[in-house]
């Protein structure tokens, strides 16, 4: 029909425009329902981050190294049990109290007390009177790269012969960091840094 002809023309631009503005309304609506709560946004997955590495182990300081556990009860045990050529490993721990060496290695097969400078002898404070290691009558020992501190006496040879300490740190005793008495002889200290002594008795530090 003529009439209905006319008003399909006239309607064809709204019906164009409505198209066209068709995207844009869609948008607009979905933006507004975002910000009113009434859309889920989008979830996203976070990346899973890499599982931390664990510490490198402990580098063994001399072929055959057996490792101490980090405490007070194990290191003596170490040192009343070792045996000439045996290479005893501090860990990275502090290990609290007064130490004994009473066995002996052998020219041929010293036994080896080792550990970093992380690995430390404490021996209760500068007036505790104690002596963090002691090696009484003990002989062929190579003590190396491990520190004593906070103790009466850092280390003591007594009646103690042909031993070798290497590379230790001694420091903060109340008297003596090292000391030789009983006759202690062939003892040879190399590389070994000891300083903040004589705290508590400047007489004999």
């Amino acid at each position: 029909m003529p009439g209905s002809t006319r008003w399909r023309r006239a309607l064809a631009p709204a019906v164009s425009t409505a198209g066209a503005l068709r995207p844009l309304l869609v948008l607009v609506l979905v933006s507004a329902l975002a910000l009113t709560g009434c859309v889920a946004a989008p979830v996203t997955t976070p990346a899973m981050s890499a599982p931390a590495s664990s510490p490198t182990p402990q580098e063994p300081c001399a072929p055959g190294a057996t490792l101490i556990d980090g405490t007070p009860h194990a290191l003596q045990r170490a040192l009343d049990t070792a045996n000439p050529g045996d290479v005893l490993q501090l860990s990275d721990a502090v290990y609290a109290g007064a130490f004994v060496i009473t066995r002996s290695g052998t020219a041929a097969a010293p036994i080896t007390l080792c550990g970093t400078r992380a690995a430390v002898l404490d021996g209760g404070g500068a007036d505790s009177g104690r002596t963090a290691l002691r090696l009484a009558g003990a002989a062929h020992w190579v003590l190396d790269g491990f520190a004593v501190t906070s103790a009466g006496t850092g280390v003591l040879l007594d009646g103690a012969s042909a031993n070798e300490l290497r590379g230790l740190d001694v420091s903060h005793t109340g008297a003596q960091g090292i000391r030789l008495r009983g006759a202690s002889s062939h003892t040879t200290i190399v590389d070994t840094s000891v300083r903040d002594t004589g705290v508590v008795d400047r007489a004999d530090g």
